[in-house]
């Protein structure tokens, strides 16, 4: 029989379940009031141009000439939030902000 006083959830990943690096976030408020936030990871770009030499075989040599333009954010997810579950968010980061620090110390402090 269930407990009236519990109520227990189930994690289960979606079929678009991914893990992605995240170098920085970008967002705001949506016109109904959520907040959105999209995560980006930062990477070179690829080339535009690239020119390598031809060697006396006919075979690929080494790179002569590159062109390449900034860096690329990759925004990878948007998060679509109200204002209840981004509270809870920021406590949730603050948490295990927290307690990375205090390890980091501990172990700086033990070297």
């Amino acid at each position: 029989m269930p407990d009236p006083k519990r109520l227990e959830f189930s994690y289960r990943e979606s079929p678009a379940y991914r893990t992605v690096s995240v170098q920085g976030a970008y967002g705001g408020l949506t016109p109904r009031g959520d907040i959105f936030l999209g995560v980006y990871s930062e990477r070179t770009h690829f080339p535009d141009t690239s020119i390598l030499e031809i060697g006396p075989q006919g075979e690929l040599g080494p790179e002569k000439f590159r062109i390449t333009q900034g860096v690329v954010r990759e925004v990878q997810v948007g998060l679509m939030m109200d204002l209840n579950t981004a509270k809870s968010l920021q406590d949730w980061l603050k948490t295990h902000i927290e307690t990375l620090e205090a390890a980091l110390k501990a172990q700086k402090d033990s070297k």
